[in-house]
Order: structure tokens, then sequence, then C-alpha cells
């Protein structure tokens, strides 16, 4: 299936520190209104649907578009409308149908001498977007009764994206940001397809980011190349900051490595936030390594606050990136950091309103550790005695759409996005994996936490993770 519609889409500009921030800020879809897709006449079902959201009202032209088929003859023109498919995952148009018709059968029915005809020429009906079948897809069909029904793959997407919109309280500026997110939404669906239809161990699904494409993804989600920058080839002003010190060779005093770890169980984990539309990851990282720090050492579990280091913070950038051994230097020259509550987060940079708040008891840092790099033992010392701070690289669309499993074998060790490490274990297939919490809210991957997995077959880790982890050490 092929949908052709200008789009005018902008997309910020990459930098220093510039790649870590999930999504961008929509409006809240207005109203509860509820979407009565039925079974039968799918184009007409969807134009007598009640829309408060012009914007997404004007997309179900392309659904409308279809009803001439029932009522008169269709206008063909020649035109090379923009492929739905095979764009940003790696797919193609000539499998679209054969992929996805193996979940949606009921889309093979149609009339073939339309098919035919539709593959080669773009149907355009009355003010609506071009819309046309490519490489063997099987796209608009005719019932035997004349009526006109969008069948697989139109009908699918359309349903799927406006359920995905209700859900999410989505809104769009205009039909061709609409548009945009429609078809990036295909092709997320696409991915999700293929690849639970496969057995890789973890499975993906829709969630919040959808419909962004793989490129928006990457630019919105990541903390800054520097991030692996050795110290010698740093600028002059971040070389100058205090690094960690190195961990201690045994950490445990020789105490036996236990075969699981998980914090969240053990109480020492606050809930998963969100970050928003802001570069704050190493933010919400270095409160998670200090909120554990502080329940293993008090007894007691404090939620401390990100947004206090995105306003205050002077080694670091707010919400264009950061580092979080340079988050726990600030604190530790700050005496401590405030609560969540007393300073609570806003998703957006600020003047700093430090002598508003008065700092946790008990959250004076001494100093940090910087767990040996590529030592899958090292880090599982660490980890086993507090949480950790790490580094991954959380720019592939596996880990945009991840959603349950132990993820194996879908990114590199390009470090771009700061995290919690929460402990590790063993799934019931018998894979070893440590146990992440992201910042993109618990809608995202499982509940907001991510499983990667250990003694992965690459330098580095899986994701990365054994490149840059540390954790403070309080006073």
């Amino acid at each position: 299936m092929v949908l052709s519609w200008p789009s005018t889409r902008s997309h910020g500009e990459g930098g220093l520190y510039s790649l870590c921030y999930p999504g961008h800020t929509n409006h809240a879809l207005p109203g509860r209104q509820r979407l009565l897709l039925r079974r039968h006449s799918t184009a007409a079902t969807l134009k007598k649907t009640t829309m408060k959201n012009s914007s997404l009202s004007l997309l179900l032209t392309a659904a409308a578009a279809t009803s001439a088929l029932a009522s008169s003859e269709p206008r063909f023109e020649h035109a090379p409308p923009e492929p739905l498919f095979g764009r940003g995952g790696g797919h193609h148009d000539h499998d679209s149908h054969d992929r996805v018709q193996h979940h949606h059968p009921r889309h093979a029915a149609g009339n073939e001498q339309t098919h035919q005809v539709l593959k080669e020429h773009v149907l355009r009906g009355a003010g609506g977007p071009a819309i046309a079948t490519a490489g063997g897809g099987s796209g608009v069909g005719l019932k035997a009764d004349g009526d006109a029904e969008l069948l697989h793959p139109l009908a699918h997407y359309l349903l799927g994206f406006f359920e995905w919109t209700y859900k999410y309280g989505q809104s769009w500026g205009s039909v061709h940001e609409a548009f945009h997110a429609l078809q990036n939404y295909a092709r997320a669906d696409d991915k999700i397809a293929l690849h639970n239809h496969e057995d890789a161990g973890y499975t993906l699904a829709h969630n919040a980011y959808s419909h962004m494409s793989w490129q928006e993804f990457r630019e919105h989600f990541s903390i800054g190349k520097d991030m692996v920058v050795p110290p010698d080839q740093l600028p002059a002003e971040f070389a100058l900051r205090p690094r960690g010190e190195k961990a201690p060779k045994e950490l445990l005093r020789g105490a036996p490595i236990p075969d699981e770890v998980d914090w969240v169980a053990k109480g020492a984990v606050t809930p998963v936030k969100n970050q928003g539309s802001c570069g704050s990851c190493w933010s919400f990282s270095t409160t998670g390594s200090m909120e554990g720090a502080h329940f293993i050492k008090h007894g007691n579990l404090a939620v401390l606050s990100e947004q206090e280091l995105v306003d205050c913070d002077t080694y670091d950038m707010g919400c264009n990136g950061g580092l979080m051994d340079y988050s726990f230097h600030w604190i530790q020259q700050n005496g401590g950091i405030c609560s969540e509550e007393d300073y609570p987060y806003t998703a957006a940079g600020d003047l700093c309103k430090k002598s508003t708040c008065d700092v946790v008891e008990g959250t004076m840092v001494d100093k940090w550790v910087d767990v040996a790099s590529d030592d899958e033992q090292a880090l599982m010392e660490a980890v086993a005695q507090q949480p950790v701070s790490i580094a991954i690289e959380a720019d592939q669309m596996s880990f945009q759409l991840y959603s349950g499993g132990v993820l194996t074998a879908a990114c590199g060790t390009n470090l771009d996005h700061g995290v919690l490490l929460v402990g590790y274990g063993v799934s019931e297939d018998g894979v070893k994996y440590w146990k992440v919490k992201n910042s993109w809210g618990p809608e995202w991957g499982a509940e907001g936490y991510i499983l990667l997995k250990r003694e992965a077959d690459q330098e580095g880790g899986e994701c990365g993770i054994l490149e840059q982890a540390s954790y403070p050490v309080l006073a």
C-alpha cells in the first residue's frame, strides 16, 4: 500500500548533548470521543465518525477516497507516491502484503482485476490523498454487493492509528503532521508484526512513540556522543572536571556474587518516571542511583529532584544533556540534593531555585566510583551492592518498540542514553539478563523497564552496558 501526502514536519538539529529526550510536545486530544469502528463498510463508518480533532478528521479523506469505487468510475493518474513501507525499518514494499497477511488473513479478499489496476496507478478520490498498492499488495478491494470497503492493508493501519491516537491523547497541528504520524505508525506496525512472528526472545509493541520515525527517535533520545570520548580528547572545560574513583578490585570483600539481584523487589527503587521532551536522562540516572544508595544506607526511600539538577547543575547542560559523574560532583559540591516534592519536575530548563528547598538529609556525596569498563564481573559486583548509573545505546527501532523479554543483538555500543541498572538474573528460558530502569514512563517497555542480555557476544556488552557505569558513595 502506498499513501502519498506531502510532509512538512521539521526536525531539530543535533549537537553536543542533544540526543537524549523522548518524543515531542503534543496537545491533549480534546474531549472523550469514541471511535465507533465497525466491521461493515469501513470507509463509510470512518466518514460518519465524529472527531473534534480537525486534522485527524481531514485524514479520514484517505478512507473516503475509496467510496468512488462504489458509485462511479475512478480516475487514475500515473504518479510516484511515497511508499508507506520500506523506509526506516529496513522493510520493502514487495513483501508487505505477504508478511502482514499471515496476521490478517481476512484482508486477502478482493477483486483481483481492481487490485491489478491499483498496483500500477494511483487512485484519487475527491479531495483525498493518493492511495495505491505497490509490489503485490492487496490494497483496496470490492465486496460482492459493490459496497466499497478498505481491505488490507489500509484499513488495518487506519483503524489501529485512530485507536492509538485516542489511547495516547495525541492531536495534530495539520493534516500533513497527522499523515506523517500515520506513515510512521504503519512502519512501526510492520516492524512489530514481522519481529513478533519470529522467535527472537523478546517482543515489540506499539507505545507512545509509534508516531516517530527511526531517525526522529535517534534525534530525540540520545545524550551525546561525547559520553565515550577519552579524557585526553575532551575539550579543556570538560577535561578539567573531576572523574570518579576506580572501583576496588574486590568490591564484595570476597563474598560470593549472588545468582540474581533485584533492587526493585527490595524496595530501593522509586516508581518509573518520565523525562518528557527534555534531554535530561542523565539526571534521572543520577537520582536513581542516589535514591538507591540513600535507601540502602538510611532505610527509607527518598524521591529526589531531577529538576534541581536540570536547573542548577553547572557541570551539565540541562535539557541538552549531561553526564552522571558530573552530576555526582555537583551534588557533592552542593551538600546534597532536594526532594522531588520540594523541587518538582517540569521537563524544561529554568532559573535555579535551590534556595527554595532544603536538601534531603543523608544525600551528601562522599565520592563516586567508576566501574571498570567491559568487565561483566565488575558490574555484577557493583550492582550487587547498590543500583548503578549506566549509559547505553538506545536509538534502535527494536529499543524504541520494546515491550518484553530479553533484548538480544539489537543495538551497538554508541552510548547515547543514561539509565539505571537495578539488577540481573536469568529468564524462564534460561537467558541471563541485566534489569534496567528507563525514564520514558511506565507505558514504555515492560512497565518502564527493559531486560538486556548478559554475556552478550559483543565488546562492551548488549547496547554498551559495560562501557560507562558509576555509582555514588554517600557520606
